[in-house]
């Protein structure tokens, strides 16, 4: 059912927020290609705003893999976190981790050499060992996607979904929730057409974990190609989620192969801030959701995002009054609002305040904008010390 053309509002009336339950994105870990405009910044999800979900093509939240490049406040990133089973990570279903996550994600293109490289008929062997081993989470099934040529191993996307299916029944079936799949196009109709078509055959909703406009630098076609087809995905019944490719990334250009330029992140290089597009992805909602009701919000004066030097707050809900919190950096009383639950800003007062007493605290707060002059405190929204 759904053929994507749907009813109600695509985007959030004015002075409304968007929401959607399908958004979410895919959070680039790449640090190391390019080390002028790394994948990963710690105030990445904090900067696109509300997500139904996301992941980072690994199996543990990035945000605190370790390290200069991924260790960031509290050591872990906003709700919505959703853990993918890599080969190269995986050793036997007995030994996977506890997922805090109620939902897991299967291999990452399975039928492609490049990437997870296995076939269907060990894959198949497996899940059944996975299922057992989560009996009660949400399983999505891994990502095969379209593949040719000997690049691929099990075939194609629909060959590589089919062998796993029949493999799985002769081994007394296997427990998958949902389907997830990858396109890369700038058709709109036709990744709807190709999407439409994986439902019928194996009557799973959608998990897109990746699209985007290949082979395409001019960004306000990869725009007019976004317009188009997100309304589609969420007004069709049969796509539970998707995700962009990607938060962030440096230009694919592989020679008449392969071009993904990367006119295509939704972040800015060097710094956590919305591109145009990505203003753009965050702007759509999710038609006639129950679960989904807009909120109206006031007009507000936007905050910086950054820390702001000799600022102290003047309003928000103060959480950790009268407990006295200590810091001896910003960086400590961030990563100690990353750890309390609610909050949103804090505040440091520093080494050159003028209250002796009051040197080297932190004070936490939910939902603070307006703030007045004070030497030596620094004030700003939760991981602004690592932007």
């Amino acid at each position: 059912t759904g053929s994507g053309s749907g009813s109600g509002p695509q985007t959030a009336p004015p002075g409304q927020t968007p929401c959607s339950t399908k958004r979410g994105v895919g959070l680039n870990p790449d640090t190391w290609s390019d080390a002028s405009n790394p994948g990963f910044l710690c105030g990445d999800l904090t900067s696109l705003g509300s997500l139904n979900w996301w992941y980072d093509w690994g199996a543990v939240d990035i945000h605190g893999w370790g390290g200069d490049k991924y260790s960031c406040p509290g050591n872990k990133g906003p709700p919505g976190f959703i853990p993918i089973l890599r080969k190269h990570e995986y050793t036997t279903a007995e030994a996977l981790p506890e997922f805090e996550s109620d939902v897991i994600l299967g291999f990452n293109e399975p039928n492609h050499k490049s990437q997870d490289n296995i076939s269907p008929e060990w894959t198949a062997t497996e899940w059944i060992k996975i299922q057992a081993r989560y009996p009660d989470k949400t399983l999505v099934s891994p990502c095969a996607a379209p593949c040719g040529g000997s690049g691929c191993n099990g075939g194609n996307t629909k060959d590589w979904f089919t062998s796993f299916f029949g493999n799985c029944t002769e081994l007394g079936g296997c427990r998958v929730d949902y389907l997830a799949t990858h396109i890369y196009t700038c058709d709109a109709d036709y990744t709807m057409t190709f999407l439409q078509d994986l439902y019928d055959t194996y009557g799973l909703k959608i998990w897109l974990t990746e699209f985007s406009c290949p082979f395409e630098r001019d960004v306000e076609k990869i725009k007019a190609y976004m317009a188009s087809v997100i309304p589609m995905l969420e007004a069709a019944d049969f796509v539970d989620k998707y995700a962009w490719f990607a938060s962030r990334f440096s230009t694919q250009d592989y020679g008449a192969g392969w071009l993904l330029s990367g006119e295509n992140s939704l972040l800015k290089e060097n710094v956590a801030e919305k591109t145009s597009l990505g203003d753009l992805y965050m702007s759509f909602s999710t038609p006639d959701s129950p679960d989904c009701a807009y909120v109206t919000t006031p007009p507000t004066t936007p905050q910086p995002a950054t820390c702001q030097d000799d600022k102290d707050y003047t309003d928000g809900e103060g959480l950790n009054w009268p407990t006295w919190l200590t810091a001896g950096t910003l960086e400590e009383c961030d990563a100690q609002c990353a750890g309390w639950e609610g909050c949103t800003h804090f505040s440091w007062v520093g080494p050159t305040h003028a209250d002796t007493g009051l040197r080297n605290s932190c004070w936490l707060k939910k939902g603070a904008s307006a703030t007045k002059d004070v030497s030596g405190t620094v004030s700003g929204p939760l991981g602004c010390s690592s932007l």
